[in-house]
């Protein structure tokens, strides 16, 4: 697992919207935010580099011919 001290914004995004859906159906939060939404808490453990993630490998998917 990497820890996430994302630099690209929209790795970020993606990682803040995974840790938020988890906080909304009852993860505990790493960061005492009581009276904040679920996105913003996600927000705060991304940045502050609490949240590890890891890239899956995932079957590439053909182009579809345009021709």
């Amino acid at each position: 697992m990497i820890p996430a001290k994302v630099e690209n914004i929209f790795l970020k995004v993606l990682i803040v919207s995974q840790r938020a859906k988890q906080i909304q159906k009852g993860a505990v939060p790493l960061v005492d935010r009581p009276d904040a939404r679920a996105t913003r808490i996600a927000l705060e453990e991304v940045e502050r580099g609490l949240i590890e993630y890891e890239f899956k490998d995932l079957p590439l998917l053909p182009r579809r011919y345009e021709g």
